[in-house]
């Protein structure tokens, strides 16, 4: 009957890491950004040592393979640690895919890593001080003082991120990008359930069900953004900034601004023929990146409408200006420029328009591109005039 328990457990952990390698495959920068791809990525790594360990402790555990009691205590926390690693992977892909501001900074990258830092090097160092375990004079696995304050600390990384996903869900106004966000809010449902019902069915691959059950949501998630981003700048594309355009506009309310701006890269052919195509394509994920920032704080969208016209669309309040966040996206992509050192500037020219409730996307676009092509012949007649 052991055999047989131990056989099943290990058939469900090869079945998760066989999928999950599948699904570590299939991960690529047209799910997201990059910094997204890369959390999302760890995450599945994470999730993949875990399953190797979380075996080789079950087999420790059930007599299956010789083994002693302490080694099989350290192969668990192990695991523990391991899947710590995932939920603070899967609090970095939060942040990055709700484009909160500060998440755009590699500080906070480092700021929210010290305490996995802290934590893995209280466990290297637990035989010397023995605060999470020690191992006892006759081979035995006993738990020490601060054994429980991993969990507590990456419980938190879910928690931080799970509140945080559904504060942004009450404040979206878009429907479709409440849809977007909804995966954010579930992924710690299973592992929190199956927690729970480990503590009354220890021992049971609980755990690495669960995991699996929210990575593939995950992973599904993301596939279905790819429909609706452009490969090459990682922006939403033309059909998803349609879609927002008309949710949002259908939901404007009294008091309420809605914005659509339609923007074009000033001399890109130049770009194209004196630099070459593949440092045209170089210029347009500059852009995006720029627009990405200006979008910061934000209720709202960026968009690749085309070759290298971009479109925004947001939320404004009575106190903001379009002129001021026209001004502040030009700022954006010139310190995105300049940090790159690319040796250019890129200059875009801009026209806005101001939604109605129920007004046609097809008549927002066209005010947005007659006031787009009046500020680029007046950017034309300038540079002619410094000539």
């Amino acid at each position: 009957m052991l055999f047989e328990y131990v056989f099943v457990y290990l058939m469900i952990d090869v079945f998760c890491l066989a999928f999950s390698i599948v699904i570590f495959t299939k991960i690529n920068i047209d799910m997201g950004t990059e910094r997204e791809v890369n959390a999302l990525r760890g995450l599945t790594v994470a999730y993949m040592a875990f399953l190797v360990i979380d075996a080789i402790w079950a087999m420790g555990t059930y007599d299956s393979w010789l083994m002693t009691r302490a080694a099989t205590g350290i192969f668990e926390a192990m695991t523990l640690l391991l899947m710590g690693i995932v939920a603070f992977c899967w609090f970095l892909y939060v942040e990055f895919r709700l484009g909160s501001p500060y998440a755009q900074h590699r500080r906070f990258v480092v700021l929210s890593a010290i305490p996995v830092f802290i934590i893995i090097l209280m466990y290297a160092t637990t035989r010397f001080t023995g605060l999470i375990y020690t191992i006892g004079p006759d081979a035995t696995f006993v738990e020490g003082p601060l054994a429980l304050l991993p969990d507590v600390v990456f419980l938190l990384y879910v928690v931080v991120a799970t509140i945080h996903a559904v504060i942004r869900f009450v404040r979206e106004r878009s429907s479709i990008r409440r849809f977007e966000i909804a995966p954010l809010m579930w992924f710690a449902i299973p592992p929190v359930a199956c927690g729970i019902l480990d503590i009354f069915l220890h021992g049971m691959p609980v755990m690495a069900l669960s995991t699996f059950a929210s990575v593939l949501l995950v992973f599904m998630s993301s596939q279905d953004s790819r429909i609706n981003t452009d490969a090459l700048t990682g922006l939403n594309n033309r059909r998803r900034a349609m879609q927002y355009i008309e949710d949002s506009v259908a939901g404007i309310s009294e008091g309420t601004l809605f914005g659509v701006f339609m923007i074009d890269v000033d001399y890109f052919k130049d770009i194209n023929d004196k630099r070459g195509h593949g440092e045209g394509d170089h210029a347009l994920q500059l852009i995006a990146e720029g627009l990405r920032r200006a979008m910061d704080g934000h209720h709202g969208l960026a968009a690749r409408w085309g070759g290298d016209e971009f479109l925004v669309a947001t939320f404004l309040n009575a106190a903001e200006n379009p002129v001021d966040l026209e001004e502040g996206i030009q700022r954006a992509i010139d310190a995105v420029c300049e940090r790159s050192g690319v040796g250019y500037n890129v200059s875009v020219s801009m026209g806005y328009a101001l939604a109605e409730r129920d007004e046609a996307i097809s008549d927002l676009v066209a005010e947005a591109d007659r006031m787009l092509y009046e500020q680029k012949a007046e950017h034309h007649a300038a540079l002619k005039h410094a000539r």
